[in-house]
């Protein structure tokens, strides 16, 4: 199996974020290891952590925000899920431009998802864009 993966919430809401540590506690190769609710604060956090993961909460439009290309484009190791704070949709960006919407996504998918690389998910049902 995988090895641990480190993961940094980021402005999530209050409800979004204690679903998330609810289901990342259950995983065995899945860790919290820090909250970040300043954006100024991320770039020492994945620094200093080194962090593979960054979960965020989707915003209403469902759009992913500007600064997520900034971030990406700086650190390519890094990895972003978006979910709606309702968790009806799961977005997932690394390296630009791939970019996926993900749909009808168990917990268990999720946890797939964030413990393996994301060019494993050959058995989800996604579409790019």
């Amino acid at each position: 199996m995988s090895s641990v993966q480190r993961i940094i919430l980021v402005n999530s809401s209050r409800l979004l974020r204690e679903m998330l540590h609810v289901i990342f506690c259950k995983a065995e190769h899945l860790q919290i290891v820090r909250e970040v609710s300043d954006e100024e604060d991320l770039p020492s956090a994945i620094e200093e952590l080194e962090a593979e993961w960054l979960v965020i909460s989707l915003p209403l439009d469902k759009g992913l925000p500007d600064w997520v290309d900034h971030y990406i484009s700086k650190r390519p190791f890094i990895r972003l899920l978006a979910v709606s704070t309702d968790s009806t949709t799961v977005k997932m960006k690394w390296l630009e431009p791939h970019e996926e919407n993900l749909e009808d996504l168990s917990l268990d998918d999720l946890i797939h998802i964030l413990e393996n690389a994301p060019h494993k998910l050959e058995h989800l049902h996604s579409s790019s864009f």
